[in-house]
């Protein structure tokens, strides 16, 4: 299931209960892997191991335990947490079911119907 979302850091940090990092306006619309992150992505650092990918990384924002020292790069932000991998998952589920609520049904392009169809309300 796709989720169609968009935060600024400042509303993140409220969700997660952390502390922001930087600029409460920066928009994030998406999460991607520490890795991989690009401009949008949220994503964390809960494992030692993971720090270099922070470095230069381009997510807009970063999830990072309390007390990591280093500061986000211009346009980018960090929200501090006590436990940065369950934060992630408390905002996987508030996207999710936030997504569940508002869910929408569209309907494909390629539908093809008569002129004389008769859509029922339930539909």
């Amino acid at each position: 299931m796709k989720c169609n979302f968009e935060f600024t850091t400042e509303e993140l940090t409220k969700i997660l209960n952390g502390t922001l990092i930087g600029s409460p306006d920066i928009i994030v619309n998406s999460i991607g892997r520490i890795e991989f992150a690009k401009k949008g992505d949220i994503t964390f650092l809960s494992q030692k191991q993971y720090e270099k990918f922070v470095d230069g990384n381009a997510a807009s924002c970063i999830i990072i335990p309390k007390g990591y020292i280093n500061i986000p790069q211009e346009g980018q932000a960090f929200i501090e947490c006590e436990n940065p991998y369950m934060s992630m998952v408390t905002l996987v589920n508030f996207i999710y079911d936030k997504a569940k609520i508002e869910k929408k049904y569209d309907i494909h392009r390629s539908l093809a119907a008569a002129t004389t169809a008769k859509i029922s309300k339930k539909v």
